[in-house]
């Protein structure tokens, strides 16, 4: 029973900051499948269709009792991450993504909601699947990379070997990249993890002061009402009134 909703976008040229950090960023990600969906789509391309889809997305959602974020340079992840652990401090929180880089944010008030493996990410959880604290997997990541962002990580470290060199993920929080990259022994391969750093971590966004003012004024707003008959001329005109009880 949440008391808030908020659904985060990437912003127009979201990815542009992480790209000026590594030119790779994203470079190798498929384009979606056919998501075609509504009436009248079939004469256009995937762009196309999925560019209306989500224009018409963001129509049915301005009549549901939640609120929306979509802020120019700024990634969805950052949204996010800002939300959870600056503006929403206090706040238990459920994050609903698949996204994996999510679960470097769960803590005692944090969890993450996988819609795809139906799975409860909770600290418990997450410590049982990868074996080592939640607060750590940032620098596990980092080590291993991210194949579906196009980031590469070091080469011959997969999970088991990463448990096995660093065990020390599993009992002692790490605070920061210089105590992982002391511990870890890992100094020569400094650049690429410093980088993967600044690419992948959620809990500190580089962020400028007024996408943080934009995002807290929205987040402070009172969320849309719901507007029951919006909604269904809404199905009706995209003839799916039939699919939703």
């Amino acid at each position: 029973k949440p008391s808030r909703v908020i659904i985060a976008f990437d912003g127009p040229g979201g990815s542009q900051r992480r790209r000026k950090i590594y030119s790779g960023y994203k470079d190798k990600r498929k384009p979606p499948k056919r998501p075609h969906r509504f009436q009248g789509m079939d004469n256009e391309n995937d762009q196309e269709s999925l560019s209306r889809q989500i224009k018409r997305l963001g129509e049915y959602l301005s009549y549901l009792p939640v609120t929306t974020i979509t802020i120019p340079n700024i990634e969805a992840d950052d949204t996010i991450g800002y939300i959870t652990n600056s503006l929403l401090s206090d706040s238990r929180i459920t994050i609903m993504s698949s996204d994996k880089d999510f679960l470097q944010l769960v803590n005692d008030r944090v969890n993450v909601w996988s819609p795809t493996k139906k799975v409860l990410y909770d600290r418990t959880k997450v410590e049982a699947e990868f074996e080592m604290l939640s607060e750590n997997l940032i620098f596990y990541r980092i080590v291993d990379g991210d194949k579906s962002d196009n980031i590469p990580g070091i080469r011959g470290y997969g999970r088991k070997t990463i448990l096995k060199k660093m065990p020390f993920l599993k009992d002692n929080e790490i605070n920061n990249i210089e105590d992982f990259l002391t511990q870890s022994g890992f100094t020569e391969h400094k650049e690429i993890l410093d980088r993967n750093y600044r690419l992948m971590q959620l809990k500190d966004v580089d962020i400028s002061g007024s996408a943080r003012s934009t995002i807290m004024e929205i987040v402070n707003s009172v969320p849309n009402r719901l507007t029951k008959y919006k909604l269904h001329t809404m199905f009706m005109e995209d003839k799916i009134n039939q699919s939703i009880k």
